[in-house]
């Protein structure tokens, strides 16, 4: 399932709000593709894991919020 493009090169910089309701894996796979630079720095964090993220902020990192069952709950972003 392709990502929607909003304008230009949306697909590499993000948002993926086509993510939402993926499954926490297939999603990192669709980000990986289209943004080279976040390659091997792409995280699924899981509601357990929540409380131990650091907050800080590194353009080179997405973080992919899954729900109990696995799937994307909140919009992938670059940074957080």
């Amino acid at each position: 399932m392709p990502l929607p493009q909003i304008g230009g090169s949306a697909l590499a910089h993000g948002p993926w709000p086509g993510c939402l309701g993926l499954e926490g894996s297939q999603c990192a796979a669709l980000i990986e593709s289209y943004a080279a630079d976040v390659s091997g720095n792409v995280e699924i964090i899981t509601p357990e894991m929540e409380d131990l993220v650091a907050d800080d902020f590194d353009m080179h990192r997405v973080r992919i919020y899954v729900d109990k069952d696995g799937n994307v709950a909140r919009i992938p972003v670059r940074g957080r």
